[in-house]
């Protein structure tokens, strides 16, 4: 069976021609592609190394699905343990699409597992996913626009000291009749105690590591990708962050929008650049 003839992924992790992509592609990665099964979906995870294979194959288990030849909608980077103890950078791409950038093989590994466990989310029956980056402090969240999640990546350390966590998933699920960004526990075993002690090998500095955020967080502000401050034009804005494209210019989420964004709050808006949201954002974390 010829890669291109395994199961469709979704639009959203369709793997483009981009230039964008052939730079990602240029790392040095090795030729296997785990297939997983995730949401009705055969998704591929391009690794760097035959061992981080083995890795994924004993973590995902029996979700490894046997001669699928899936595209690298996942590329998994994990640097091999420096001689001199020091932490090499781990990476997880969408497929060009920087999704974790850290120091912590289990957070990278977290994303990944938070990643894929939307894709059951979606297949359980829940529709309402949102393609936005989620920062949460004080049991509040702050949604940005997705395309913002590799900056606040690459600076992370710099905003958890500002007491904002990053959430891992880049989708969520939102509760809008009750204004809140429903996060769901992971259901994979990172916790499982041969898993923790594999990782734990490999985790030269787990600093960064903390811990995946789940549960439920009302909306404190919500920053849309347009410069327009009317209701109707934010309703419009965060109706194009809906993942299903069908759904996002139904009356029933118009309606519920309508309804819910009067009342958060928006920081800067994204279209000043990320440096105004930055200032924006930790202001308020000072307050």
């Amino acid at each position: 069976m010829a890669r291109n003839e395994a199961l469709a992924a979704p639009v959203y992790l369709e793997v483009p021609c981009t230039s964008c992509l052939r730079q990602v592609d240029q790392l040095a990665w090795h030729e296997e592609v785990v297939p997983v099964s995730a949401g009705g979906f055969v998704l591929g995870v391009r690794v760097n190394a035959p061992e981080v294979g083995v890795l994924l194959r004993e973590l995902f288990a029996e979700r490894v699905v046997p001669g699928a030849l899936p595209d690298r909608n996942y590329s998994l980077w994990l640097s091999p343990r420096a001689d001199d103890g020091v932490a090499e950078i781990h990476r997880l791409y969408r497929t060009f699409v920087r999704a974790m950038r850290s120091r912590s093989v289990r957070r990278t590994l977290d994303t990944l597992w938070h990643e894929l466990d939307v894709r059951d989310v979606r297949a359980a029956g829940v529709e309402t996913l949102f393609d936005v980056t989620v920062l949460v402090r004080d049991a509040q969240a702050h949604l940005l626009p997705g395309p913002l999640r590799r900056a606040i990546v690459d600076d992370l350390r710099r905003w958890e000291r500002a007491g904002f966590r990053l959430v891992e998933r880049s989708w969520v699920v939102l509760d809008i009749a009750a204004g809140e960004v429903v996060v769901p526990a992971p259901r994979w075993p990172l916790s499982a105690p041969e898993i923790s002690e594999r990782i734990a090998a490999l985790d030269v500095d787990d600093r960064d590591a903390g811990c995946a955020v789940s549960g439920r967080f009302p909306i404190a502000t919500w920053t849309t990708d347009g410069g327009e401050h009317t209701t109707a034009a934010r309703v419009g804005q965060a109706g194009m962050q809906v993942l299903d494209r069908e759904q996002r210019l139904s009356p029933e989420l118009l309606v519920g929008l309508s309804t819910l964004l009067p009342t958060v709050g928006d920081l800067a808006p994204a279209w000043d650049g990320l440096d105004a949201l930055r200032c924006a954002l930790h202001a308020l974390a000072r307050t």
